[in-house]
C-alpha cells in the first residue's frame, strides 16, 4: 500500500512539473498601471511597456496625423481628444490593478519591444472603453486578426455612425 501511495505521489509531482509554460491567455498577469503614455500605451509596475491590442489611439505627430484627417476628422479635434483621452485614462486607470491577457493569434511584443496585451481594469476592457468613448478605433496590422478585433470594429462603426464619443461627436 505504501508503494502504491509513493508511486501515485511521484506521478502527481511529475505531472505538476511537466508543463512549466503557463498559457497567459488562461492565466493572465495582474499588475498595476504605473504610467499612461497615451491611450494605447502604458507602463506597469514591473517596468514593462504595454501596447493595448486591437486598437489605435491618435498620434498627433504631423507625420501620423494624416490617418485621422483622412477619416474626415479635424486636426484640432484629434489633438483635443488625444489629451482628453490621456487625462481620462489617468483618472480611471493610473495606480489601479490591471489584468493583462495575451492573444494567441498575436506576437508577444511589437517592434518597439512593448508587450502586446488586452488590458482590463475594474472589469473594464481598456480597448473597448477607448473605442466606445470615441478615443480610438479598431486596429490590427496582422493576420489573422486579434480575437477582439471584430467586436472592436463593430463598436468603432457604431460610434462613428451615431456621431458619438470624443472624435466623432459634432
Amino acid at each position: 500500500m505504501l508503494k502504491v501511495f509513493i508511486i501515485l505521489l511521484i506521478i502527481l509531482i511529475a505531472g505538476c512539473t511537466q508543463n512549466q509554460d503557463i498559457n497567459p491567455s488562461i492565466f493572465p498577469e495582474v499588475l498595476t498601471v504605473a504610467r499612461v503614455y497615451d491611450g494605447d500605451t502604458f507602463a506597469i509596475s514591473n517596468g514593462e511597456m504595454i501596447r493595448v491590442l486591437g486598437i489605435d489611439y491618435p498620434d498627433i505627430d504631423d507625420y501620423k496625423m494624416y490617418k485621422w484627417t483622412d477619416m474626415g476628422l479635424d486636426e484640432t479635434k484629434v489633438i483635443n481628444c488625444y489629451y482628453e483621452g490621456i487625462t481620462k485614462m489617468e483618472n480611471l486607470f493610473l495606480n489601479e490593478k490591471v489584468i493583462l491577457t495575451k492573444d494567441p493569434n498575436e506576437d508577444d511584443k511589437d517592434k518597439y519591444n512593448r508587450l502586446l496585451r488586452y488590458a482590463s481594469v475594474n472589469n473594464k476592457d481598456i480597448g473597448e472603453w477607448l473605442v466606445s468613448n470615441g478615443y480610438a478605433v479598431m486596429y490590427d496590422p496582422t493576420y489573422p486578426l486579434c480575437e477582439k478585433c471584430k467586436s472592436y470594429q463593430d463598436l468603432t462603426n457604431q460610434i462613428r455612425e451615431k456621431n458619438q464619443g470624443c472624435l466623432w461627436s459634432s
